[in-house]
């Protein structure tokens, strides 16, 4: 009995990132982003369409999600770096959450990032099944290079490489 509790209970680690991605994400690495349109909070309409030409990060949150709290700070600090550089394209859109909300946390926590509020699953539904943050990063034809999830921690550095090598 003790066995096999021991083995119900390891079966889980031996778990692949591959499988991880299989069972949270629908966009995966090599993938074309799907058809999506969100206007920004400054009216700005951004799309599958607009974003080609340029590398692209587009970072899917939820304001009260704690590792979103340790992620948003994150990459709003790699943007701010490198926003005076018209060669990336950024966006960050909420989890069914609404303008409202979101406003009120960008301006208590100083957030410059472009975002999108949609009150809605409706957008994150076309990307992934669950799991946030969730940011992914294209290249100029839309293909999806990398993806971080609430199982891989956004890390500045790394997001700084990935982007330089795309630029």
């Amino acid at each position: 009995m003790a066995l096999a509790l021991l083995t119900l209970s390891t079966s889980c680690i031996n778990t692949t990132m591959d499988e991880v991605e299989a069972e949270t994400t629908k966009v995966k690495t090599g993938q074309t982003l799907p058809v999506f349109e969100v206007t920004t909070s400054t009216g700005e309409v951004i799309s599958n369409e607009t974003l080609l030409g340029k590398p692209s990060v587009i970072l899917f949150f939820y304001t009260p999600c704690g590792d979103c709290k340790v992620a948003l700070p994150i990459v709003n600090e790699v943007y701010e770096g490198l926003r005076n550089q018209d060669g990336i394209n950024w966006i960050a859109i909420s989890r069914a959450e609404g303008e409202a909300d979101v406003s009120a946390y960008w301006q208590e926590n100083n957030l410059t990032l472009p975002y999108s509020a949609q009150p809605t699953r409706e957008v994150y539904d076309l990307f992934a099944y669950s799991g946030i943050p969730r940011l992914y990063i294209s290249n100029s034809q839309n293909t999806v290079i990398t993806i971080f999830d609430d199982t891989e921690p956004i890390d500045a550095e790394q997001l700084r490489s990935i982007l330089a090598g795309l630029e």
